[in-house]
């Protein structure tokens, strides 16, 4: 039960049983372990039900963005762990594309950050980190908008504020340069 991402092959290989095996002879705690070990498997359960069953649920991983490398893309759950997949799930295609060395490790603050301002959320394409340091974000239009290092909720809200007023992400500005909290480029 549960499964959706993991192959079945590798849900029988981590439970290592065979047909005809004695029910009460399998350590169902190894048996979970083997399982928790899998990428797409956040937790397992393992329990008998007598007389010849051997009942699995379990809870999956959800990607929450893809990290590109190079020509290499790896799916990030939320924790910022990366997700190897033999195949994309299904909706990737409407996953935050991620980019920048460390990205990965710094997604839930970008996810905490853009709940702050849902409307430059739902007009993002992609996010990158930049210099260890801060974001840069990339909407739908190609407008990008560089965060400042320190405070750059109050910067993303300046920008949601001026894109009220002003429409300013839907002009054809190239970037929003919001880096300097007394300036605007």
């Amino acid at each position: 039960e549960g499964r959706e991402y993991v192959e079945p092959g590798a849900v029988l290989a981590a439970l290592n049983v065979k047909t005809g095996d004695s029910l009460l002879g399998i350590d169902l705690n190894a048996a979970r372990k083997r399982l928790e070990a899998i990428d797409w498997v956040a937790s397992a359960t393992v329990e008998r039900r007598l007389p010849d069953t051997l009942y699995v649920t379990l809870k999956e991983r959800r990607a929450v963005a893809i990290w590109q490398r190079g020509s290499e893309y790896t799916l990030i759950d939320t924790n910022g762990r990366t997700v190897r997949a033999t195949r994309m799930p299904p909706g990737y295609e409407s996953l935050l594309l991620l980019g920048g060395p460390g990205a990965p490790e710094r997604v839930g603050e970008l996810l905490l950050l853009l709940a702050w301002e849902p409307a430059i959320a739902k007009q993002l394409r992609a996010a990158v980190w930049v210099g260890q340091r801060r974001w840069n974000l990339v909407l739908t239009n190609g407008t990008e908008i560089w965060l400042p290092e320190e405070d750059a909720i109050a910067a993303l809200q300046r920008a949601a504020k001026l894109d009220g007023s002003y429409k300013l992400l839907s002009r054809e500005f190239g970037v929003v340069d919001l880096r300097l909290p007394d300036k605007l480029y």
